[in-house]
């Protein structure tokens, strides 16, 4: 589930963080391994990184309504 590219600048925040390098590299090859299996698709860390924590909250919501 990914978030549109282009969405309102009034419903953004940027959201800073600080990360191992270790973990910067396995997104990176998350990253790389999702543009081999979609060609032409634009795809970031960020969008990455959005999409992990869109799931967490869903799968965190369910567990709530249980």
């Amino acid at each position: 589930m990914l978030v549109p590219r282009k969405p309102s600048p009034a419903e953004l925040i940027q959201f800073n963080i600080r990360m191992p390098k270790a973990l910067i590299a396995e997104l990176d090859r998350e990253v790389e391994e999702e543009r081999e299996r979609h060609p032409g698709r634009m795809f970031t860390r960020s969008d990455l990184i959005r999409d992990a924590l869109y799931e967490h909250v869903k799968k965190r919501a369910k567990r709530k309504e249980a």
